[in-house]
């Protein structure tokens, strides 16, 4: 079975929160689901949704800001942001990266081990 990768490059902590330098702004932040039709054909990529925040909290819109080269992967992330909830007047808008890989990590990632902070 090979492995299977969503990440986003921001801190979603266990409880689906979205944190920004020591202060919660999401509080729900579902992750992208990799579409099965682009993980059974090894589609990988990288890009950046960028979502507009109303005052309340939730997207007003979301729209392609760099494209994975794949909209079967663009859909899927956006898809997901537009769920997003943030704490209300938090942010008025926000870049979310994403990377989509079949492989697991990309190169260059590390995780952070919490209990050595």
């Amino acid at each position: 079975m090979r492995a299977l990768c969503v990440i986003l490059i921001c801190v979603i902590t266990d409880s689906g929160l979205l944190a920004q330098k020591g202060r919660t702004i999401g509080v729900y932040c579902p992750r992208p689901e990799y579409p099965e039709e682009a993980r059974a054909r090894g589609i990988e990529g990288s890009g950046v949704i960028l979502v507009y925040v109303r005052a309340d909290g939730s997207v007003a819109s979301a729209r392609v800001l760099q494209s994975s080269g794949h909209a079967i992967l663009d859909r899927a992330a956006k898809a997901a942001f537009v769920q997003w909830r943030f704490v209300p007047g938090s942010v008025q808008n926000a870049k979310l990266p994403f990377t989509y890989t079949v492989h697991g990590i990309p190169p260059g990632w590390k995780f952070v081990d919490e209990k050595k902070r």
